[in-house]
This record gives structure tokens, C-alpha cells and sequence, in this order.
């Protein structure tokens, strides 16, 4: 529980490389010992997001569908673009999309899916104005063939708005340069997950908001807007 305190798709698409390729398989070879080009084939992938969202830069990578698939591609894009083609060995894939990281991934600690879901980002490494996102889709890649696959991202960063403020004290004495702030934040989330956010700890207060006006005898409606990560910590365990 969280307190309140009141004081473009371009006109070409080229495929990208994978900056990595750690599965340390044995490639196959032909009868004469000579190694064998995997088939591969390209996927093209569309990120789907908030219209008021804004892409600095993406991470996407890619994992075979098996339990224990190993990381098989790693391509970074410094642009805007939401659309993406990657040439991937073929059979079906699960593909992740790490949208505006403040962080440069290391292949090696994160060789595999469940690696990548244990990620942490922190808040205060976050920004509002583009906040990281995150998603994860399914896609088969058919060799020589260009296969569709879309992936939707959300934001753990949340926002919470006053949009009202009363004064109860006694003769409605005035409250002279108003602020708000949030109490008991949660400082750092998986960037993969949905629900259960039990932080093992807080940030006492959160940034200080200041109010657009002193608030009297009349109701005012601020639109001040907080943000936060989710936590669902009951209040009596805070």
C-alpha cells in the first residue's frame, strides 16, 4: 500500500545480427566433417505500446521455446522505431522486448529466460517522461520466409493523481505553499512481472510535488501527479 502526503515504421527494414550467440551447441556437419548453416529465417517484430509512450531505445532477445533454452540472439537498437526484423535460427522462439533500459545487458548473466525474468530495475533508475517497458510474445521463424509477431509493453511506473484537495482545519486556516509526496514507495520491481509485489523494502518518501495554489475555504483541484512502482504490502505490514 502506498500513502499520499500532502505538504514511426520506416521505409525499409534491414535484418539485424545477433550480438550474441552463447548456447555453445556443437554445430552440425555435413558427411565431410564441414560445418552446416543453420536454416534460418527473419521475424519481424512490432511493438505495442501506450500512445503517450515514447521509445528511446529497445533490447530485444530471443530464446528457443524449450525449457531450457539458452539465449540465441541479443539486438540493441538506438532509435525510435517500434518495428524490428531479426534473423533467427528456425523453430518457434519466445521473444522478450526491454524497451528505454537505463542499464547495458550482459549476455552471459542472463544465458537464459528465467535469468532475464529475475531482472530488477530500480524507481529511482526510472523516468516518467520514458519509462522502461517490457513484454514477452511467442514467434516461429520458417526458414527464407518473413514471419509477423507482435509484442505489447507496459510500464511498472505507475501514477497516481490528486485531483482534489479540502481543508478540514479548524476555521479553515489557510494551507500557505502546499506539497505532496508519496510515503512507503517500492524501490525496485522484475521488470517481467504482473502481480504479487511484496518489496522486502521502502523508500520512506518519495519525491516533494509542490501544489499549484494555497488551499482556503474552497476546494482545489490540483492535478498533481505522483508516480510510483506497484506494491501491494499491506498497510498494516508497512
Amino acid at each position: 500500500m502506498i500513502c499520499v502526503i500532502i505538504s514511426l515504421l520506416p521505409a525499409s527494414l534491414t535484418s539485424q545480427g545477433c550480438s550474441t550467440n552463447p548456447m555453445n551447441e556443437r554445430e552440425p556437419q555435413d558427411q565431410a566433417g564441414q560445418l552446416m548453416e543453420p536454416a534460418t529465417g527473419q521475424v519481424r517484430i512490432r511493438i505495442k505500446k501506450d500512445a503517450g509512450s515514447t521509445i528511446m531505445r529497445t533490447d530485444l532477445f530471443a530464446f528457443p521455446a524449450s525449457a531450457d533454452g539458452r539465449l540465441e540472439c541479443h539486438s540493441h537498437f538506438e532509435d525510435s522505431q517500434d518495428t524490428h526484423i531479426l534473423e533467427l535460427t528456425e523453430g518457434e522462439k519466445t521473444i522478450v522486448a526491454i524497451i528505454n533500459s537505463p542499464y547495458i545487458f550482459n549476455d552471459k548473466a542472463i544465458a537464459k529466460l528465467e535469468s532475464l525474468e529475475q531482472l530488477e530495475i530500480s524507481f529511482e533508475d526510472d523516468d516518467p517522461s520514458h519509462p522502461v517497458m517490457s513484454g514477452v510474445s511467442s514467434a516461429y521463424a520458417h526458414a527464407d520466409e518473413i514471419m509477423d509477431a507482435g509484442i505489447t509493453v507496459t510500464s511498472l511506473m505507475s501514477s497516481i493523481v490528486l485531483s482534489e484537495v479540502n481543508n478540514n482545519l479548524l476555521e479553515y486556516t489557510r494551507l500557505e505553499n502546499p506539497r505532496a509526496y508519496l510515503r512507503n514507495l517500492n524501490p525496485k520491481a522484475e521488470l517481467l512481472r504482473s502481480s504479487g509485489f511484496h518489496p522486502s523494502g521502502n523508500i520512506e518518501e518519495g519525491e516533494v510535488v509542490p501544489l499549484p495554489c494555497d488551499v482556503g475555504f474552497y476546494t482545489q483541484y490540483p492535478e498533481a501527479e505522483l508516480w510510483c512502482y506497484p506494491n501491494e504490502t499491506p498497510e498494516d505490514h508497512l
